[in-house]
């Protein structure tokens, strides 16, 4: 009996290891709801989860953006590298929902160069797809390796010396219209990643349109082809494409300060099951004594 009750304990404390180790409790959960990042949107912008980095740029135009649209003003984008994930989060007066030319993308690159070095010839590496998206699901989409020789981007958008690059879904009819949704065809599809769409209710101060939030995770595994190692450059694109209306740029580093630091969840999984084992071993002494 008592080793069957000290095996228990074990047992408790196995589980509780490997859940530790393998990653599968998450401080972020895709819901759309920032708390758990420590953000009210147009409250409390700056993130308290560690290892987070963000941009802030509500009701502010970006070089080279289009006139300023509410309808598609990029508030705000969170991104945070954790052990096997990457986490995202963007906040945007946008809903995601329609398709062909107002589709959207999230684009990574791994090179160490800044985005706005990119965006000079417009050769980042990977396209998040998020064409088109349900609001209040958890969608699976694709992740895309971006094929240079067949790239299309939108060049010098109101005079700004940067290269737009088009939604992973959007390709070109002869006209120079874009048309056609045929994501591989600029795009080599190498994985998927998860990413949830929320309204947040017309919660802007003195704006009627409402707020949406994307959260999103990418598992890191899928970049086969990049050196992921720890320090390594991670940086961020995402833009409402339609003319430019609006972008935003976001530059982390893998391995960040959370990578070493269990979740909160998980800790307590591991103490209470090693509670639990202490608890069993004294009942059982008080049994056999």
């Amino acid at each position: 009996m008592k080793s069957k009750l000290c095996g228990i304990g074990i047992l408790v404390i196995l589980f509780a290891g490997i859940t530790f180790w393998g990653g599968q409790v998450f401080a972020i959960t895709l819901d759309g709801d920032l708390s758990d990042w420590g953000v009210t949107p147009f409250t409390h912008w700056a993130p308290t989860l560690a290892g987070t980095s963000y941009t802030v740029e509500d009701n502010t135009n970006r070089p080279g953006s289009d006139k300023f649209y509410e309808t598609f003003d990029i508030e705000a984008m969170y991104v945070q590298d954790c052990q096997k994930y990457i986490n995202f989060a963007v906040v945007s007066s946008w809903p995601y929902m329609y398709g062909t030319f107002y589709d959207e993308s999230l684009f990574l690159d791994f090179s160490g160069r800044t985005m706005d070095e990119i965006l000079v010839n417009g050769d980042y590496k990977y396209a998040l797809d998020l064409s088109p998206l349900t609001v209040g699901v958890l969608s699976t989409k694709g992740v895309y390796e971006v094929n240079q020789d067949r790239l299309f981007t939108l060049p010098y958008e109101n005079g700004s010396a940067y290269v737009f690059p088009v939604t992973v879904d959007l390709t070109m009819n002869p006209n120079g219209q874009g048309i056609l949704q045929n994501a591989e065809y600029y795009h080599d599809l190498i994985g998927t990643y998860q990413v949830y769409n929320a309204f947040a209710g017309n919660i802007e101060p003195g704006i009627e349109p409402g707020t949406y939030i994307l959260e999103g995770r990418v598992d890191k595994s899928i970049f086969v082809n990049e050196d992921l190692a720890c320090g390594s450059s991670v940086e961020t694109y995402f833009s409402n494409t339609s003319c430019i209306k609006d972008w935003i740029t976001v530059g982390d580093t893998v391995d960040s300060p959370c990578a070493n630091t269990p979740e909160p969840a998980t800790l307590m999984l591991f103490g209470l099951g090693g509670l639990a084992a202490a608890f069993l071993r004294r009942t059982s002494r008080k049994t056999f004594v």
